[in-house]
């Protein structure tokens, strides 16, 4: 009998949470684009009836878009990308909409 002990693979929990990382950064990208795309389709209506004195109420999830991207570049290029492409698009629509 084998009683010798399996190492399990390092899961999304790990000391370093690449893939975490990339999945977080690429959902709230998504989200970001949506979240943008909802506010200009109602013309900025979300922040206008929070009286947040903002015109997008989406910029933070752009950002941490951006920097969870950066943080999952420090250890794989790759992963990262999916993340900055989202973040590009959002910042580009947020530039041409404001």
């Amino acid at each position: 009998m084998n009683n010798a002990v399996k190492e399990k693979p390092p899961g999304l929990w790990s000391s370093k949470p690449t893939a975490l990382l990339a999945t977080l950064a690429a959902g709230t990208g998504a989200i970001a684009l949506g979240s943008i795309g909802v506010e200009i389709w109602t013309d900025q209506s979300l922040a206008q009836t929070a009286s947040l004195g903002v015109a997008f109420v989406s910029a933070p999830l752009g950002l941490a878009t951006l920097v969870l991207s950066a943080l999952t570049a420090r250890s794989n290029m790759v992963w990262s990308a999916p993340g900055f492409v989202f973040a590009l698009a959002y910042w580009t629509i947020f530039a041409l909409a404001a």
